[in-house]
């Protein structure tokens, strides 16, 4: 029987064998109102979209950290068609608005995303830290 320390490291344990790094959210340096490890998101769609620019990476970064709002269930639903199906930028080229899909994976290169688990991840509830598994 599992208690929660152990099923928590039974998942690191199975996500490390399918290629994930651990890191341990504590050591992480973060800002508690953003829920994002904005270490490598930026670096990681540039390396997915090379040819998109900066502005498009500017309005999915922003989109990605404000997603509308709504249940908890509904974001997931919103994200996980990012995911999948890539995110919906607006940007102008010569005057001209136009969108595109920001892919959030490289579903081509696999080799090209980057896959972490980070456990005792903490957000910040009125200025103190809480674990996010209490939410």
């Amino acid at each position: 029987m599992f208690n929660g320390a152990g099923y928590e490291n039974a998942v690191i344990s199975l996500l490390q064998g399918l290629g994930y790094e651990h890191k341990y959210g504590p050591d992480i340096e973060r800002d508690y109102h953003n829920p994002l490890y904005m270490d490598v998101l930026p670096e990681q769609l540039a390396a997915i979209n090379p040819r998109a620019t900066a502005a498009v990476f500017e309005e999915a970064l922003h989109k990605i950290t404000a997603i509308e709002s709504g249940t908890l269930v509904r974001k997931n639903k919103i994200f996980t068609n990012w995911l999948q199906n890539g995110l919906e930028v607006s940007y102008q080229e010569k005057s001209e608005t136009k969108t595109g899909i920001l892919n959030l994976r490289d579903f081509k290169n696999p080799a090209n995303n980057v896959f972490q688990v980070i456990n005792q991840w903490t957000k910040s509830l009125s200025g103190n830290k809480a674990r996010m598994d209490r939410d």
